[in-house]
């Protein structure tokens, strides 16, 4: 029985389909350098395999350590690097960065290292909180001048006069304790560095997201502790923009929390070719995993699906949908065309099927319902391939004339050829030559409708 491998479980020996170890190695070699590349960026789209990689990272940052040669003048081993991983998303619902950022850190360190990073650490949280638990001065602040009374008038200024002077005092007093909080975690980090790395932070609310970023720079700026953040930056600068709105320029924004970034690509080098698209190399591999015989036999059916993948350029967690999607198709049509030799072109019909109904949901509901706007399938379809191309115009001809289209109409010798390649002459008269009625049947079946 296999056991299914966590993502906190994740090498690149197990997986490394888009060759992105080597990157790994060199980020660990800056993390390594006497090089300020803290707080460093890794960024990518969505889907991209984000998450995977930053935990093959630090699976590697720690295999690495415990690799490393013993001290030359002992026998014990270097103490190595304390990695933390922190899922600024998930962390969310406590909806206190700080502590967050904190809890991971002290989580680190021996017990009275621990008990001292709590102590210096209470009167941080409560100025940070910036609570204020008087409902009657919270009232009152509401209050403009002429609605108090004459009488409550001195009473009210000596309140806030009060309460000014205490949250200036615990101010300072926290201003001191994180004076102390940061030596204390120093003289730690000196001992066990830290490798601190955030990921998700472009899912959080704007206020969460932005309130980490200057956390990190103006509390967290201490020696021994190198934060790497693990996001995709176009998001980082849409909550940028929303919160500070569009005027800000969201790159300069970003320059003052980021000394490196690094971006990871949607396409791999290979031997055969210069570059190929993540997501065509991951739909290989599931090809030949689950039996797709046609697939791997059909040049042509490969080369529409690698096409489409390129086209509107699937990420790793959208292609995921897209072999869902083929399961499902799998298990509950009567004929799965992807295990045996079949008609290429009614193979061609359930891919597009598939991808119209994993990409574009309008042009989806438009088929479910029957109303089939052949300039939007067009659309779809619309690439730059010679060789494909004049497949792709039968295709459409072929739904936009459903049952009333018949080898018998073509008076072009070049689409008979095209016709007989999809379908073979044997099918001429075969009903699985309506490629309007599979279409609205494949795409009304992935919505469990047929």
């Amino acid at each position: 029985m296999n056991t299914q491998i966590t993502m906190e479980e994740m090498t690149f020996e197990l997986r490394d389909e888009f060759n992105r170890k080597s990157i790994a190695e060199k980020i660990i070699k800056l993390l390594d350098a006497e090089i300020d590349v803290c707080p460093m960026a890794i960024n990518g789209g969505w889907g991209t395999g984000k998450t995977e990689f930053c935990h093959k990272l630090i699976n590697l940052i720690n295999e690495r350590d415990d690799q490393r040669p013993k001290d030359t003048d002992g026998d014990s081993q270097p103490q190595k690097r304390a990695v933390i991983y922190l899922n600024a998303f998930a962390s969310e619902t406590v909806d206190d960065p700080l502590l967050c950022i904190l809890a991971a850190i002290r989580a680190k360190f021996h017990e009275e290292m621990k008990d001292r990073i709590f102590q210096l650490a209470m009167p941080v949280m409560k100025i940070f909180c910036k609570v204020v638990s008087n409902a009657f001065l919270v009232h009152v602040l509401k209050q403009t001048p002429e609605e108090i009374s004459e009488t409550a008038r001195e009473g009210v200024k000596s309140l806030l006069d009060q309460t000014i002077d205490n949250l200036l005092d615990q101010y300072a007093d926290a201003q001191k304790n994180l004076d102390a909080l940061k030596s204390v975690i120093a003289v730690s980090a000196v001992k066990c560095p830290i490798l601190f790395f955030i990921d998700e932070l472009d899912r959080c609310r704007p206020d969460f997201a932005l309130t980490i970023l200057e956390l990190v720079k103006h509390v967290f700026d201490i020696p021994g502790i190198k934060f790497i953040f693990v996001a995709n930056m176009e998001q980082l600068k849409a909550i940028i923009c929303k919160r500070y709105g569009q005027d800000v320029d969201s790159d300069v924004y970003l320059e003052k929390f980021f000394k490196t970034e690094i971006t990871l690509s949607s396409k791999t080098k290979t031997k055969e070719t210069e570059n190929i698209h993540n997501s065509i190399i991951l739909f290989d591999k599931y090809v030949k995993e689950h039996d797709m015989i046609q697939v791997e036999q059909q040049t042509l059916l490969r080369k529409f699906i690698n096409i489409l993948i390129t086209k509107y350029n699937i990420s790793l967690r959208n292609l995921q949908k897209i072999t869902r999607l083929i399961e499902v198709y799998r298990c509950l049509s009567q004929e799965d065309c992807f295990k045996k030799k079949y008609q290429v072109g009614y193979s061609l019909i359930i891919i597009l099927s598939i991808f119209i109904y994993a990409i574009d949901r309008d042009l989806s509901r438009d088929i479910m319902s029957g109303n089939i706007d052949i300039n939007k399938i067009s659309n779809f379809l619309k690439i730059n391939d010679e060789n494909l191309e004049k497949y792709i115009k039968l295709i459409i001809k072929m739904i936009k004339q459903g049952d009333k289209f018949y080898i018998d109409n073509m008076h072009n010798s070049e689409e008979r050829f095209v016709f007989v390649d999809l379908w073979c002459a044997k099918f001429v008269d075969c009903p699985n030559t309506n490629a309007k009625d599979h279409l609205i049947k494949t795409v009304k079946l992935l919505n469990l409708q047929e």
